[in-house]
């Protein structure tokens, strides 16, 4: 097939409105990888980027193992799909029974000669769905062969590509091993659930500038259920920083966090409490939302709150609490920080500091993934070992269970060498550990304290809270580990080496009497939420309807080869 070289062809851009031109365009003879998850929004993702292409006059040819729902999502976009198919510029093909395991036997190039039989012209804009099941599995240069060839049979006819992956974190999948590939493909970018929004995760995308890296962006569906809109919200993956956000400098706050007399900076939105702040907050991207704290037994409803704000608003907006009556626990300051809170404000803190606050989170973003229910994340933030003294290899295992919760808490491993004036067991009894989650050991030179949920900021002061005596009257040195890498690979040394050297087991000179156990964080999930926190909470599941279909009921697709077979679209 011979194309004419004086031919202009137009890129197009992929179905996300408001999305940078550079991180959605499509360049003819250029394939493309996206990686959706969610199978309505990989459907709908492929009917806005096939619907935007057919206004810009292109051709569009779609692949799918179930065409016929593909069908619908057009229908609920474009009315002139029935004209768009009669005019030869929409077509459609069904993936046969065992495709996967025919593609296994007969190659990539059967593939493309089923592609080159079908007729499609240059400049066409091929959308293909179900794109795992075009690499191998189990080889992974013959999946990186594969990849070429794809790319090598798009630039030869100038066409544009776009294979849609179910998921590329999947173990074991294609997808997962085209991690691997390099760059071979022109962009690779996924469209990933966000805490009840979605993000445009672009790895890299060629540009006619350059190649675009490690970007984040935000992404809506609009109320219609029909289109993917871009909310302006930039992330720079690589930094872990926030580049842009249309709503930055936005203050959302409960009446209960200011002293009325206080004068109230221009453009801050002041709102009764936590139901009317959840409400407030459906629309922030990246505003500062500032939350009070003045009653113990109010602790369970602002860590709900705090965990639905996270889901209902993205990773994109900043949480304060702020202490106006009772102090918060530190276990409950430690909860809140894993359920995604950036900062917490002390009672004797003022405006000043919290004006200081807002400026200094200008920037920042919340990295961590965080579970969707409520009462899963809760438990990814609680402490799972009982605090105190543990023999080397327990301490390993105790240490290791935490680095491994998903939370966004910072853990410190400090390593204390004794002075030789002091006895182990001396030196062991000075620390009185009573947080769940802190828990100590020794070799015969140092004393490894860990301590789960400990900002780095707060370091000396939880030192010396838990020391009987001054640091420096017990130990000579003390060395400071925040990295998750750099404490697994301290612990786990220690625990290696004490598997061959007799470390004295202080377990039975520092056991306790037993005492009653206090309740377990764990039980602050909320057991009648209130019919707002119950909406709120479905909204952040992050699942969406499928969009409405037009007048005049479902759409059939009749059968019209060994893999692909030419869809007869009926209206």
């Amino acid at each position: 097939m011979i194309f004419s070289r004086r031919e202009k062809l137009s890129a197009l851009s992929i179905g996300v409105r408001d999305l940078p031109v550079a991180v959605g365009l499509l360049r003819p003879g250029n394939l493309y990888a996206v990686g959706v998850r969610n199978a309505q929004a990989r459907r709908l993702l492929i009917a806005n980027t096939a619907s935007r292409a057919l206004q810009q006059g292109a051709k569009v040819a779609i692949i799918s193992a179930q065409p016929a729902d593909q069908v619908e999502f057009l229908l609920a976009l474009d009315a002139e799909v029935d004209r768009a198919v009669e005019a030869g510029s929409l077509c459609f093909f069904s993936q046969l029974e065992d495709y996967a395991v025919k593609l296994e036997r007969h190659g990539a190039d059967r593939f493309l000669t089923e592609l080159e039989d079908s007729g499609l012209q240059a400049g066409t804009l091929l959308l293909l769905d179900g794109a795992n099941r075009l690499f191998s599995g189990h080889d992974r240069v013959k999946a990186s062969t594969q990849a070429r060839l794809y790319c090598d049979w798009f630039r030869g006819r100038r066409m544009i590509g776009i294979f849609c992956f179910a998921d590329f974190s999947l173990p074991e999948s294609a997808a997962n091993r085209l991690k691997n590939l390099g760059d071979i493909f022109s962009g690779k970018s996924e469209l990933k659930s966000d805490q009840g929004r979605f993000i445009w995760d672009v790895t890299y995308w060629e540009t006619e500038n350059g190649v675009v890296r490690g970007r984040e962006f935000g992404v809506y569906c609009d109320p219609s259920g029909k289109h993917l809109v871009a909310n302006g919200l930039e992330i720079d993956t690589m930094a872990q920083s926030l580049i842009k956000a249309p709503d930055e400098r936005r203050v959302i706050l409960t009446a209960h966090a200011l002293d009325m007399s206080v004068h109230i900076p221009e453009g801050w939105k002041v709102v009764a409490g936590y139901a009317e702040i959840l409400a407030a907050a459906c629309d922030t991207i990246a505003a500062t939302i500032v939350l009070h704290f003045e009653r113990h037994e109010e602790f369970q409803e602002l860590a709900y709150v705090v965990h639905s704000l996270r889901m209902v608003a993205g990773r994109g907006i900043k949480l304060i609490v702020w202490e106006k009556g009772e102090r918060l626990r530190y276990s409950q300051a430690s909860l809140l920080t894993g359920l995604g809170v950036n900062l917490v404000l002390y009672k004797e803190q003022g405006m000043s500091k919290l004006l200081l606050a807002i400026e200094d989170l200008q920037g920042v973003c919340f990295i961590h993934c965080l579970e969707q229910d409520f009462e899963s994340a809760v438990k990814a933030a609680t402490p799972m070992v009982k605090g105190g003294y543990l023999p080397p290899k327990a301490f390993g295992n105790a240490v290791s269970l935490a680095l491994n919760q998903r939370t966004s808490m910072q853990h410190v491993l400090v390593c204390l060498r004794l002075s030789p004036e002091i006895a182990h067991i001396d030196a062991l009894l000075a620390c009185r550990i009573e947080r769940p989650g802190d828990f100590l050991s020794a070799d015969e030179t140092q004393v490894y304290l860990f301590l789960f949920g400990c900002p780095e900021s707060d370091i000396d002061t939880i030192l010396d809270r838990i020391m009987a005596l001054p640091v420096e009257e017990l130990f000579l040195e003390q060395a400071r580990y925040t990295s998750r890498e750099l404490i697994a690979k301290i612990v786990d040394d220690f625990v290696a080496r004490a598997e061959h050297q007799a470390f004295t087991d202080f377990s039975l000179q520092l056991r306790k009497p037993e005492s009653k156990a206090a309740p377990s964080t764990e039980k602050l999930a909320l057991e009648n939420p209130t019919e707002d926190q119950t909406r709120h909470r479905e909204s952040a599941n992050g699942t969406m309807a499928a969009p409405r279909c037009a007048p005049g009921g479902k759409r059939s697709i009749a059968p019209c080869c060994l893999l692909l077979r030419k869809a007869i679209f009926r209206p």
